[in-house]
């Protein structure tokens, strides 16, 4: 997939054309050839590249015919160089090997022409994969320009360059390195450190720091450029542009797409200025978006691209090209992922013949050919054909690179995957261990029992897929041979893939990103899990159960941690206020803008909203960069990598509470459930059709039609029978549940502990779980054990000193808010609500306050004091969006006298600072968002915790007026009744509880639907 990327050197002379005496019909030609050369050169500027050489050539035989040497060899140097753009190489090699002697004969061994044309020939030989001819030329060169010039000169700089990118390209980083350092060297003593002429030479060390996998290396050198090039040109020059694209395709590299996209659509807008639209260039970077489609799975965005590419290509390179080469490779790629296999060997065989007729089969874009032929093959379940074609890839890698390089990593991980599909682990496990010799300079072990190290490596996404194929595939040679051995070694490199995500976690940046990794890990995670339970069955230890469930903690939430990890450390680690509210004013920023963007109504704007999201974004990693590098308390708090062990959990529980800790596999799923004494592990298969019946029972569970209710009573029980298939002590009393995925969007409560055979409609009756336990939930166990070390230990620091704040705009006449074209709803009850409400807290001599109707407004709450209420209370609108979870949110008055809208965006909430010990929303559906694989929901609550709350009561659906109303306030009276002061922290899940129940109990509101939406997040 990846680019063909051009190192193409363009030697620019200056030489004076030969004068000679001639009649006048040679006067005559000597015209001709003067305008043919002129006219070639305004071709090549116009990039009319044909043209150009046909006149080069006109002008090359007129001057050969009377033997006016110097011109004729310009003008074939200059014909040769565009030959070998024009990926021409035998034509251009055959007229350089031509002009070769002749230059030495007229100018001499040792002058700057002759050294050009050495030059020329090394580049041509380095574009044929000839490495060692191109470094003799290119060394024959050096020598004349040191000669010429003496060691420190640009001319011999530019040399260094160039004999560094042959180095690169054969994977040789370290003398590739040495060579572009002494280009710097060179530059930096002649011109200073900030020249304009070192931004070609830290683009080309950034390339090698991206090719050896330190993505972070190579965007830090790429920013390099951006800055030093900016100080001299402006912005709107090439090589920002080219620095902006390479950061892109670094972050492709991290598999971080959203950052890449961010970037690549910058290089296209500064190119277009550059070159203007239809250029080489700007082609390059619809490949790169081609490729980036092609990632996040939009094929037909990614083939829409890459055809847009392949016009611009065609149209000034021809079809013979090896660019145009590498577009057919990819638009291969797409079609082979779409299944269409004949069409996709195609475009692949096409490509194939291109790159063999102008570079030779021993070439790296050849064998990234032979590896996709050999995927298109295994997809199509033809074997032997694509271990063929894999073996082809391979034999020329090695050849070029060696035995270790990325581009080696990737067929022998795919052929160890048809060895593990087949069942033959060893040979599977044997080309697994090739792929990671492959991908570690200087590992050379092929012993698969060999642990390689994880800190290490070219690229960290085909490191991780190959120890995870050497994990599966130790298990799976245990479940056939029964050798603990084996199962232990399954167990370690598990782990060895545990830490390996721990460093990718460190350095994915953006959250979109983060969330990424978590769906690619969740896999790993599992089959991690069963790996521990069938060694804690075969060895009866429990130290495996509790290593199952650190792996089941290592899935949840891992990017809602970190960003609380960070938010507190920001908090802790002594940074200064003025940085700190940089952080903040910046986080609005960006926020500001995408609403802007997310609402847009004239697109006239949007790139001035994406150039500010770009900027932002910029600047905001460049300041946690700063934290992070100056305040090493900040780092070590952010990445904190200490997570809850059972011993942790079990000192916050009582004897009468239970954990119930979930991990939803493809086809598993496995409970953890910690009591004071101990832990225990379920694994259950998935009934048929779970996530169905799942999304079946939160709709009928709104209903009234008896249908539907008859289907509510069976799925209750047939869920509850799923998730909880053991009988929990008798003196069990409370549950902190631990979702996971889809598992985040029901309400337990309203499961059914026994099967139900009464009355259809006699909810009284119901068998509720609610009515065996007090319930609530937390995203992990990790978070959960984290707020209450925050509970205990820093409770008492900087307590809030008011305890409750009531919001509800109601939105009556007087008051309209308008969302999306349509008028939002009053809801009366919510005034009543909270002045009931305020009333209670009143009664019992607490402080409570309160923002009703016009007053409620999102400028008036922003101007609050809010961190200094113990509760907060909001009975509003929610809006819950599932496609972009940052703009879920909570609905308040608009004050018509400033830009804020009325909507409080979960975006928003992130920079608000709470140090509640509740939120409760009072809302439609504020615990819905997006379900994502090892993240859980993403929505509003989220935002909440991240902005401080320690607890939160959310809904789960769209939920009733009145009975919300009465939820309410009977939640309040219970916690008031429990709770004569609020100097330690309330529970909060038994006054809901009581609440429900009581609901229950009068019968008017005992349909699941009135209380079961709204659930205890926290304690």
């Amino acid at each position: 997939m990846k680019k063909l990327t051009r190192f193409f050197f363009v030697a620019i002379l200056f030489f004076s054309f030969q004068q000679s005496i001639f009649s006048q019909t040679q006067e005559e030609d000597m015209a001709k050839a003067r305008t043919h050369f002129n006219n070639a050169r305004q071709f090549e500027q116009e990039a009319k590249l044909d043209d150009a050489l046909s006149n080069y050539l006109e002008a090359s035989s007129i001057y050969k015919k009377y033997e006016v040497w110097k011109n004729y060899l310009i003008c074939e140097l200059s014909a040769s160089n565009l030959m070998t753009f024009q990926a021409d190489y035998e034509n251009a090699l055959s007229h350089l090997i031509e002009i070769e002697s002749k230059s030495t004969e007229i100018y001499g061994e040792t002058t700057s022409f002759v050294a050009a044309v050495y030059h020329s020939l090394g580049e041509v030989y380095y574009q044929k994969a000839e490495n060692n001819k191109s470094l003799e030329y290119f060394d024959k060169c050096l020598l004349i320009k040191m000669g010429l010039h003496g060691d420190y000169s640009v001319e011999v700089a530019v040399v260094y360059n160039s004999i560094a990118n042959v180095y690169a390209k054969i994977g040789r980083y370290e003398m590739a390195l040495d060579y572009y350092l002494l280009n710097v060297a060179i530059i930096k003593s002649l011109h200073g450190k900030n020249h304009q002429d070192l931004g070609v030479t830290y683009t080309n060390i950034a390339n090698i720091y991206n090719s050896r996998g330190e993505y972070d290396k190579a965007i830090e050198y790429k920013e390099t450029v951006i800055k030093l090039m900016s100080n001299y040109y402006g912005e709107n020059n090439p090589e920002v542009a080219e620095a902006y694209s390479g950061i892109g395709n670094a972050y492709i590299e991290k598999k971080e797409y959203e950052t890449a996209k961010e970037y690549i659509l910058k290089a296209i807008k500064l190119k277009e200025i550059v070159y203007g639209e239809g250029h080489l260039k700007v082609a390059d970077e619809y490949v790169n978006l081609g490729i980036i489609y092609n990632k996040i799975d939009n094929l037909d965005m990614s083939i829409q691209y890459y055809f847009v590419a392949l016009d611009i290509y065609t149209a000034i390179l021809g079809d013979k090209h090896p660019e145009v080469a590498a577009v057919y490779n990819n638009i291969g790629l797409v079609c082979n992922q779409q299944g269409s296999y004949s069409q996709a060997l195609e475009y692949y065989e096409t490509a194939l013949k291109i790159k063999n007729e102008s570079l030779g089969e021993m070439n790296p874009e050849t064998a990234s050919i032979y590896t996709n032929i050999g995927e298109m093959y295994f997809r199509n379940n033809e074997n032997e054909k694509a271990i063929e074609n894999y073996n082809k890839a391979i034999t020329i890698n090695k050849s070029i690179f060696g035995i270790h390089h990325p581009n080696i990593v990737e067929p022998y991980s795919s052929i160890a995957n048809i060895y593990f599909n087949n069942n033959d682990f060893e040979q599977a496990l044997q080309y697994f261990q090739y792929s990671i010799i492959g991908n570690i300079n200087g590992f050379t072990s092929t012993d698969y029992y060999v642990i390689s190290p994880v800190d290490k490596f070219y690229d960290s996404f085909k490191y991780l897929r190959s120890l995870h194929g050497k994990a599966r595939s130790f298990y799976l040679k245990y479940e056939n041979k029964k050798k603990l051995n084996d199962l232990e070694y399954a167990l370690n490199t598990f782990l060895a893939c545990d830490s390996l995500i721990s460093i990718l976690r460190k350095v994915t940046t953006a959250e979109k990103d983060k969330i990424a990794l978590g769906e690619i890990t969740t896999e790993i995670y599992e089959n991690a899990i069963i790996s521990c339970i069938a060694l804690n069955k075969k060895t009866k230890k429990d130290k495996y159960n509790e290593i199952a469930f650190y792996f089941s903690e290592r899935n949840k939430s891992g990017t809602l941690l970190q960003a609380l990890a960070g938010a507190k450390a920001q908090r802790f680690a002594g940074i200064p206020d003025t940085l700190l509210e940089q952080e903040k004013s910046i986080r609005m920023k960006i926020t500001y803008y995408e609403q802007m963007l997310a609402e847009l109504v004239d697109y006239s704007k949007e790139q001035f909203y994406r150039d500010n999201i770009f900027k932002l974004n910029k600047q905001y990693q460049e300041l946690i960069t700063y934290f992070e590098v100056n305040y090493p308390k900040y780092y070590q708090m952010k990445y904190d990598n200490k997570f809850a062990s059972v011993s942790d959990i079990q000192s916050t529980i009582n004897d009468n509470t239970a954990m119930l800790n979930y991990f939803v596999g493809e086809n598993n799923i496995f409970l953890f459930v910690v009591t004071k004494k101990g832990l225990s592990v379920y694994n259950s298969n998935k009934i048929e059709d779970f996530d169905k019946n799942v999304e079946t029972f939160n709709s009928v569970i709104l209903s009234y039609y008896p249908e539907d209710v008859k289907e509510y009573q069976e799925l209750a029980f047939i869920l509850y029978d799923q998730l909880l298939p053991v009988n929990l002590p008798k003196k069990i009393e409370k549950l902190i549940v631990i979702p996971d995925g889809i598992l985040g969007t029901i309400s337990f409560e309203a499961l059914f502990y026994e099967e139900y055979n009464g009355e259809l409609k006699e909810y009284v009756s119901f068998p509720f779980l609610i009515k065996k336990y007090n319930i609530c939930y937390s995203y992990s166990a990790n978070l959960f054990y984290s707020i209450f070390n925050q509970n205990n230990s820093q409770y008492t620091q900087n307590r809030p000193s008011k305890e409750w704040f009531g919001i509800a705009p109601v939105f009556r006449e007087d008051n309209p808010l308008v969302v999306n074209y349509e008028d939002i709803t009053t809801i009366e009850g919510t005034e009543t609500e909270v002045n009931t409400i305020q009333g209670e807290f009143k009664t019992k001599k607490f402080t409570a306050e309160k923002l009703l109707n016009k007053n409620a407004s999102e400028t008036e709450f922003k101007k609050l004091d809010i961190d200094n209420y113990k509760i907060i209370h909001i009975a509003t609108h929610g809006i819950a969006n599932s496609e972009m979870p940052e703009l879920s949110a909570i609905l308040l008055s608009k004050n018509p006298n400033t830009e804020d809208n009325g909507i409080l965006y979960a975006g928003e909430i992130y920079n608000i600072q709470l140090n509640s010990d509740l939120v409760v929303l009072s809302a439609c559906e504020t615990a819905l968002g997006k379900i994502s694989k090892g993240e859980g929901v993403i929505g509003l609550s989220r935002a909440i915790l991240y902005a401080g709350s320690r607890n939160m009561m959310l809904s789960l659906w769209k939920v009733a007026d009145k009975a919300t109303m009465q939820v309410m306030i009977y939640f309040y009276q219970k916690l008031l009744e429990e709770n004569n002061d609020f100097d330690e922290m309330p529970e909060f899940s038994t006054a809901l509880h009581n609440a429900k129940m009581q609901i229950i109990e009068e019968g008017k509101y005992a349909h699941p639907y009135f209380w079961s939406s709204f659930i205890l997040i926290g304690n």
